[in-house]
This record gives C-alpha cells, sequence and structure tokens, in this order.
C-alpha cells in the first residue's frame, strides 16, 4: 500500500480517484447500502445519458417511480430543464427498445 501511494498517487490524486481506506472496526452493511442506493450519471463526449432505474423483480409502479426521480434530479441540475431532454428510452436486458419520449 506504500508503494501505491507513492507511485500513482500523483496520477490518481488530483484525478479524486485515491482509494480511500476503511478501518477494520467499521460495519460494512450501511456503507454497502448507501452506496446501492447511489446513482452516478455521466456524461462524457456525448450529450447521453444510460442509468438503471430498476430489476426484474420490481413492480411497474416502483419503476416508474425511479423514472421520474431521475427526470426530477435532471430537471434540479440541465439549464432549461425537460425541455432540454430530446428523446427518452426504456429498454431490458434482452427486450427490444420502447420510445417514451
Amino acid at each position: 500500500m506504500v508503494d501505491f501511494g507513492r507511485f500513482l498517487g500523483p496520477v490518481l490524486g488530483p484525478r479524486g480517484k485515491m482509494p480511500k481506506p476503511v478501518p477494520a472496526s467499521i460495519k460494512l452493511d450501511p456503507l454497502l447500502e448507501r452506496l446501492q442506493s447511489t446513482v452516478k450519471v455521466g456524461v462524457k463526449q456525448q450529450a447521453s445519458v444510460q442509468i438503471v432505474v430498476g430489476s426484474q423483480d420490481m413492480s411497474d409502479e416502483d419503476i416508474a417511480e425511479n423514472i421520474e426521480t431521475v427526470l426530477t434530479v435532471l430537471d434540479r441540475n440541465l439549464e432549461k430543464g425537460r425541455s432540454q431532454i430530446k428523446s427518452m428510452f426504456i429498454k431490458t436486458t434482452m427486450g427490444p427498445v420502447v420510445r417514451v419520449i
């Protein structure tokens, strides 16, 4: 671990990608639950967002609620709100693509 920080620290540090050590006495269950319930939205080179909003065992209402939550977050973070969203599609893993907007 000492060599890791010494050699890769100058490269990973400015990018914010340094690992954070977890103390041995900490309970991992709350940490894992918090990390599993977060959603990371990233737009790199293309103006598209791909997000997992549900799983097969979820009800249709829960998935619709998750989609509304994502749209609410996008409304808050986009300059012009939902008017900047050109189209939206839903796709299951092996299923067809369905256009929503």
